[in-house]
Order: C-alpha cells, then sequence, then structure tokens
C-alpha cells in the first residue's frame, strides 16, 4: 500500500496561508468597513452606500456629511419611530413591538458607525474600496469572531485532528518503514545465500547479515530469522511482508485512549479486571511450573503462512515484526492430593 502525503499537506498549506493571508490582510479599520458594508447591503440591498444611506454623494464636505447624518439619524431614532400593525391587525402586539424596537436600534447604531467612518479619516480607505472594488473578505478572523468556540470545543478539536488523523498518519508511516525494512532483510538474506553458491530447490542455507542476525533460507526461498529462547532453543521465525498490519482507525489515540479511560474506570466496576490482567496473573502463577519442564521442550518447528495452527499475533523485536512461535512443553504429571500423600509416605 503506498502513501502520499504531498498532496494533502499542499492542499492543506495552500488552505490555510489563503485563509490566515487574507484575514493578516485587512486592517481592524477595514474590517469595520467591510461589515458595514455587508450588513447594508443585507438590509437596503446591494447598491446602497454609505452615502447614499446618509442621503449625500460621495464628493460632499464634513458639513454636508454632518447635516445629512443629523438628518438620517432623526428619521430612524428608535423614539421618532412607530410601529405599524401588520396588514390585518388593528393594533401592534408586544412582542412586534420589541422586535420592531430592536430593529430600529440597530439601524441607528448602524447609520452612527458609518457616519463616524465617513467623518474620519477612514473615508478614504472607504473612498478606495468604493472605486476599485471590495475584496472576499470574511477569513478566519471574522468567522472566529463570530463562533468563538469554547476552551472544550478546542481540545476536543485537537483530539480528534491529532489523536485520529495525526496518529493514522504516523501509524501508516510506521508500517510503509516496517515493510521496507523487512524487505531489505528478505532481499539481503537471498543475495548472500546465492553469493555463497545457494541454489533453489538446495539445502537450507544459512546466512549472516550485516547487522549480525542469522537467517535461513529454505528450498523454497522463504527467508526465516533465527532467534534464541530463554532457555537456548533456537527458533526461526518466517518473515512475511503481508504479515505486517497496516494502519486502522480502531488503533489509532483517538478510539483506544477512551476505551482504556473507560475499562480502569466505569467498566472495571461493571465488568471486573480487563482479560488482560487476568491471562498476567495467571501467567505469574504458572511461570514456576514452565521452568521446572524447560529442559524438556522439544524441537519448534518452522512456521509458514497458511500453516494450520499457526500464531497470528505479530510483535517486533529490534525493529523487524515478526511471527512469534511457541514451543510444544511436556505435560505436568498431575498433582496428588493430601490424602494421597499421606497413604504413600506410610507405606
Amino acid at each position: 500500500m503506498r502513501l502520499s502525503f504531498a498532496p494533502l499537506a499542499l492542499m492543506v498549506g495552500t488552505t490555510l496561508l489563503g485563509l490566515f493571508g487574507g484575514a493578516a490582510a485587512w486592517t481592524e479599520t477595514d474590517q469595520e468597513i467591510f461589515r458595514l458594508r455587508s450588513e447594508l447591503q443585507e438590509v437596503e440591498g446591494p447598491d446602497v452606500t454609505f452615502y447614499s444611506y446618509l442621503g449625500t454623494h460621495p464628493s460632499a464636505t464634513l458639513e454636508e456629511i454632518t447635516k445629512a447624518y443629523r438628518k438620517t439619524s432623526i428619521k430612524y431614532h428608535p423614539d421618532k419611530v412607530k410601529p405599524k400593525p401588520i396588514k390585518g391587525q388593528t393594533k401592534v402586539t408586544p412582542a412586534q413591538r420589541r422586535h420592531f424596537q430592536k430593529k430600529a436600534q440597530e439601524a441607528h447604531s448602524r447609520i452612527t458607525a458609518i457616519a463616524a467612518i465617513l467623518r474620519g479619516p477612514a473615508r478614504e480607505r472607504y473612498d478606495y474600496f468604493l472605486k476599485n472594488g471590495f475584496p472576499m473578505w470574511k477569513g478566519t478572523g471574522y468567522y472566529y469572531s463570530r463562533f468563538r468556540p469554547g476552551v472544550g470545543s478546542v481540545l476536543i478539536g485537537l483530539f480528534i485532528f491529532v489523536g485520529g488523523v495525526g496518529h493514522y498518519g504516523i501509524l501508516a508511516l510506521q508500517a510503509k518503514q516496517h515493510r521496507k525494512f523487512m524487505q531489505e532483510r528478505i532481499r539481503e538474506a537471498k543475495v548472500a545465500a546465492f553469493r555463497d553458491g545457494w541454489v533453489m530447490g538446495a539445502k537450507p542455507k544459512k546466512v549472516t547479515l550485516e547487522n549480525g542476525k542469522q537467517c535461513i533460507v529454505d528450498e523454497s526461498g522463504d527467508v526465516f530469522l533465527v532467534d534464541y529462547a530463554e532457555n537456548g532453543q533456537q527458533l526461526e521465525l518466517f518473515l512475511d511482508v503481508e504479515e505486517i498490519e497496516g494502519p486502522r482507525v480502531k488503533n489509532t489515540a483517538m478510539v483506544r485512549l477512551p476505551k482504556w479511560i473507560f475499562n480502569v474506570t466505569v467498566g472495571r466496576v461493571l465488568y471486573g479486571k480487563p482479560k488482560k490482567e487476568e491471562e498476567d496473573e495467571e501467567s505469574d502463577e504458572s511461570s514456576g511450573d514452565d521452568q521446572a519442564v524447560s529442559s524438556a521442550v522439544k524441537k519448534t518447528k518452522k512456521v509458514k503462512k497458511g500453516v494450520p495452527g499457526a500464531p497470528k499475533k505479530l510483535e517486533r523485536e529490534g525493529g523487524m515484526p515478526r511471527r512469534r512461535v511457541k514451543a510444544n512443553r511436556v505435560p505436568l504429571p498431575p498433582k496428588k492430593k493430601a490424602g494421597q500423600e499421606a497413604a504413600a509416605a506410610e507405606e
């Protein structure tokens, strides 16, 4: 499985650069101009400008703008404008009155903000955009100010992105590196065998790799890594690239961390100890018996993919994923009961 992160990284980088770059290109004054223009167009229409809204023209002087502002301000003042009943009603309801008062206050505040821009140094910026066109200005800063997330939302989003997407990418990269590493070791073992005169169909050949590890190449060309158990028994571990597990969502921190927290808190109360802990306790109890019969362990056979009874669990030792081979053990003799032991002692 080949994975390429370059297109994804380029797309994400370009998007973030466009969003943050566009937001950083405008000052607070520019942002205020854009916001008022957007609100004015939503209420009055797309062709309305700051000048036409105040009832003046772009070449008006400061005195003319002030005069137009006072006239328009009185016209839209909440105390001067009275709500009218909707068609089919004889009087205005309290809810309609409150709604009308809210809209009148918003309009009066909008007029005051527009007049402040046209009567101040920001007028030059507005005239520039009015002449050359207004840009697409709604970047990350605008949406963050309108939909500002809380600390909990930010932490959850970071956990999903880092523990989910980021960890999945790391797992994919690790699996790719492990496959490449194993392929190189398999190729190195075969090259060393052929260099010593070994041919396909001949007896298994034992070779030593550059890292000091020993491998066996059998008659069919399969490569086995030579390892030794604690009791000195030689194990031959079949190297198969297909046995390396690829990335899975269930192995990411986004899934494993909540699952682990549940198991050690609520799950421990509802279901008792996890099975893994019980198995560890049982293995500790039986470790003494295993040491007593370690000398009777039989020789381990080669384990290949597809052979019935082959263990499926993969472990990694020294950077190389592999399949563990379990040795056949001689069963312990049955323990005698206390009564039987006493009878035997009397005899």
